[in-house]
């Protein structure tokens, strides 16, 4: 279970799956991090808890899976005992807003939780990722079109 104080989504949100963009499809400060790490609710409702990741240690909670990644791109495997909390940086500052999907078919209505402080994953890590997708797997940061971003983040522009 996803468990978040924020009103912008349910207390409890039930985890139906996890993905990483190759470059983000997020941006702070007008700069591109190198990928964000996503979570989507399963109780009817799109909730997306966005993490930046950038490089310095070993991520221990990660390592697991980073230990068995799949052959290729789009094969799948079994998670266990990872837990979230682990996944999530010690402050939990965010960046709210309503958007959509980074895949397609790029579903609208989406809530979107981007965590401000960045967790870490070391060089090997990332490199055995970007092995699984050369090219990325990310689109274009996307306009804000008028979409109001609700932060409680002090420095906005890290």
């Amino acid at each position: 279970m996803l468990r978040t104080s924020s009103s912008a989504a349910p207390a409890t949100t039930s985890c139906s799956s996890t993905g990483t963009r190759l470059p983000s499809t997020s941006s702070k400060g007008g700069t591109r991090r190198s990928r964000c790490t996503s979570s989507r609710g399963a109780d009817g409702s799109l909730l997306v808890v966005g993490v930046f990741v950038e490089r310095g240690k070993r991520n221990r909670e990660l390592a697991p899976i980073f230990s068995d990644l799949p052959e290729r791109a789009g094969e799948t495997r079994g998670v266990r005992d990872v837990g979230l909390r682990g996944l999530l940086p010690e402050n939990r500052d965010s960046f709210r807003y309503d958007g959509s999907l980074t895949t397609p078919p790029f579903t609208e209505g989406v809530r979107w939780i981007v965590l401000a402080e960045p967790i870490t994953l070391s060089k090997r890590q990332i490199e055995a990722f970007r092995e699984l997708f050369e090219a990325g797997n990310s689109r274009e940061v996307q306009p804000l079109n008028r979409r109001a971003v609700l932060s409680d983040a002090e420095d906005l522009d890290d």
